[in-house]
């Protein structure tokens, strides 16, 4: 009877420490290495690419600036013109890889052999997937600008998809890929770990300028300034009060 019992519980043991193994093992040597090596290409394609480095500067200064801005006064929000303007980032950034993919092509034929890309996609065609990025980057830019235009979703998530770090970030990953697959040179693959490679560089730099923000000295200007103008405020009784009030004027 024990020995049925022992056998019983080996048993079940076994089962479940397969599936644990192989989870483990598949952890181990797939998932980890590719998402290390999606993380790796992120950082390194403007080195293996430097064309990029000229649509990318102006997007990694506007994020380094804003933030560093938005830590120093701390009690300014985004605001809804702003919103508007980061929605046109996508746009233009949208504009400049369509030309990087179909370049010196004539507007009905750069459109042409979009929708001919769209239409027959495969996802072995680098231009396919970067057309498919960049219609996408763009139509992104398109909804949040009406959106943020026309005030239509609750402000506190409209700041929150229109935030630099957000937009700046999909731009920037839109660039590494559409580059990539342009040059052919290590094109970073569109899938899932692609993905989690973004969120996961997202919640890295969320936390760097959150603790930015915590160590950089917050703005007390406006207190300041209402201490120095009630200080320097012309007492009632003053000769300059006398004469510049009603009909005490010269």
């Amino acid at each position: 009877m024990n020995e049925t019992v022992d056998a019983v519980v080996n048993a079940t043991v076994n089962a479940t420490a397969t599936p644990i193994a192989t989870a483990g093992q598949y952890l181990s040597t797939v998932f980890v290495p590719t998402l290390l090596d999606r993380l790796a290409r992120l950082f390194a394609a403007p080195f293996e690419h430097p064309q990029m480095i000229y649509i990318i500067t102006p997007l990694i200064i506007t994020l380094v600036l804003m933030e560093f801005y938005f830590g120093r006064y701390d009690k300014e929000e985004l605001g809804w013109n702003t919103a508007v303007g980061h929605a046109l980032v996508l746009i233009f950034v949208s504009v400049d890889l369509i030309k990087t993919i179909y370049p010196d092509m004539a507007p009905l034929t750069l459109l042409s052999k979009a929708w001919f890309n769209l239409t027959n996609f495969s996802t072995q065609s680098g231009e396919a997937i970067s057309t498919l990025i960049t219609v996408a980057i763009f139509a992104l830019g398109i909804l949040l600008l009406i959106s943020d235009f026309f005030h239509w979703l609750p402000k506190g998530l409209a700041f929150f998809l229109s935030g630099t770090l957000q937009i700046n970030l999909i731009a920037y990953l839109g660039i590494v890929i559409v580059y990539t697959h342009n040059t052919g040179v290590n094109p970073m693959p569109l899938d899932w770990y692609t993905l989690l490679a973004a969120v996961l560089v997202f919640i890295a730099l969320w936390i760097f300028f959150g603790i930015i923000h915590l160590l950089e000295p917050s703005y007390k200007g406006k207190r300041k300034d209402r201490m120095r103008m009630k200080a320097n405020a012309p007492s009632p009784l003053s000769p300059t009060t006398e004469f510049t009030n009603g009909k005490g004027d010269l």
